[in-house]
């Protein structure tokens, strides 16, 4: 998503949804320093990417609770109003171009 913010057109699919989450880690296996470490890693990265959103997005208060509580989950039309995505359109490659498979 962060990514995604950083374009200055970001289009999105009628069928497309977002996902935002805080950072996360598997800590199996983790030793006491690790996690110590770790949580320090986790919570620039939320700060970092919480400022991001602040910046480029207009969550509602609604939105960033459930942002702050687990998963927000966007429809293309919910990314559109909360200006994350700035139009909603289908792919159609520009006519005369031909499309590869890589």
């Amino acid at each position: 998503m962060t990514a995604y913010l950083g374009a200055k057109y970001r289009k999105t699919s009628k069928y497309g949804s977002f996902m935002i989450h805080k950072t996360f880690i598997n800590p199996i296996n983790a030793t006491l320093d690790k996690l110590k470490t770790t949580s320090q890693s986790l919570l620039l990265d939320d700060t970092r990417t919480e400022g991001i959103l602040k910046e480029r997005a207009k969550l509602t208060r609604e939105q960033w609770e459930t942002h702050r509580q687990g998963d927000l989950w966007l429809s293309a039309d919910d990314a559109l109003a909360a200006g994350i995505a700035t139009e909603v359109a289908e792919f159609a490659p520009p006519a005369g171009y031909r499309i590869f498979n890589v």
